[in-house]
């Protein structure tokens, strides 16, 4: 019940709500496979909000960069729900989950460097790359 709660706070987001604020920058990404992992943290109990805050900054850099770049989204539900499973054996804190989500290097799931993302940013027109919303 917990998380049918949740869930509908995403896909009924209020902007006065942190949980709403973030759905509403997801939405025009229409990365519905993010939801698991973002409810998880959001009922993560071991964590702050200040600390599930700078989780979902980290997804989002996560989302928008690989978008830049220009980076495939096709395993983004399968990484997910693995960095779901990787925080429940290792432990939640913002810290944690920001060296689990940028320390793969798999062209699936990497997060792209500084100078990947800059390299794109400069050199490729982002009106071909960003969704159209």
């Amino acid at each position: 019940m917990k998380y049918g709660r949740l869930y509908e706070r995403l896909l009924k987001p209020n902007e006065g709500d942190q949980l709403g604020c973030f759905s509403k920058q997801l939405q025009p990404c229409d990365l519905t496979t993010a939801y698991p992992l973002v409810l998880r943290l959001w009922a993560e109990t071991e964590i702050d909000q200040d600390e599930t805050k700078l989780c979902f900054s980290h997804i989002m850099l996560f989302i928008v960069r690989r978008s830049i770049c220009g980076l495939t989204t096709k395993y983004y539900n399968k990484h997910f729900v693995n960095l779901i499973r990787r925080l429940e054996t290792e432990g939640f804190s913002s810290n944690r989950f920001e060296n689990l989500l940028t320390r793969d290097n798999f062209e699936s799931t990497k997060f792209p460097t500084d100078e990947e993302f800059e390299r794109s940013w400069v050199t490729e027109p982002m009106y071909q790359k960003l969704p159209a919303h």
